[in-house]
C-alpha cells in the first residue's frame, strides 16, 4: 500500500499544479504514503481482473472537484 500511495501521491503532485491548483511545501510536508485511513482493510473489493491486468500506465487521478468528501458525524 505504501508503494501504491507513493506512486499516486507523486502523480497528484505533478498533476495538481499542471491543472492550476496551488500546492505549497507546507501542504506537501503533511503528506505520507504510510497513512492508511482511506483504506478499509475489512471491506471487499470488486474489480475486473482482466481490465486491470491489461491496463498500461497508472490509473487516472480523480479531480478534486469530483471527489466526494466523507460525511462527518458527531456523537
Amino acid at each position: 500500500m505504501v508503494l501504491f500511495n507513493t506512486v499516486y501521491l507523486n502523480d497528484a503532485l505533478v498533476a495538481l499544479p499542471a491543472d492550476g491548483h496551488v500546492v505549497t511545501d507546507d501542504q506537501v510536508a503533511h503528506l505520507s504514503p504510510a497513512l492508511l485511513d482511506h483504506i478499509n482493510i475489512y471491506g471487499s473489493l470488486t474489480l475486473d481482473v482482466e481490465r486491470e491486468l491489461s491496463r498500461t500506465g497508472h490509473r487516472p487521478l480523480r479531480h478534486p472537484e469530483t471527489v466526494r468528501q466523507p460525511s462527518r458525524t458527531t456523537v
